[in-house]
């Protein structure tokens, strides 16, 4: 995981979005592999590249690793993910679907 992290912060927006994709996989098989990707640093470099995608395919792995990021049963620690409500917010407000649908779930 920690290499994962490291790697969303690569030159590559290709490296980015899979390593994106692979946090999210992982992030989504359980509460705990959610919080030891949180626990690694795993959420401030992935909103980097929400904020601030090299393109759509890469926007859209980004969100929907962070609607893996902030889901589950129990709920991850508010101050784990406090960092991505303003961004959740303004995904809201783009004009893309797949986006949008993945930051409401």
């Amino acid at each position: 995981v920690p290499m994962l992290v490291q790697l969303l912060l690569s030159a590559d927006s290709n490296v980015r979005e899979q390593c994106a994709w692979c946090l999210g996989n992982i992030a989504g098989d359980s509460p705990d592999l959610r919080d030891l990707v949180l626990s690694q640093g795993a959420l401030n470099p992935l909103l980097m590249n929400i904020s601030n995608p090299a393109n759509n395919s890469l926007l859209c792995n980004a969100v929907w690793a962070l609607s893996n990021f902030c889901r589950g049963k129990p709920a991850p620690s508010h101050n784990d993910v406090a960092p991505a409500i303003p961004l959740l917010a303004k995904i809201l407000e783009m004009n893309n679907r797949e986006a949008l649908v993945d930051a409401c779930w």
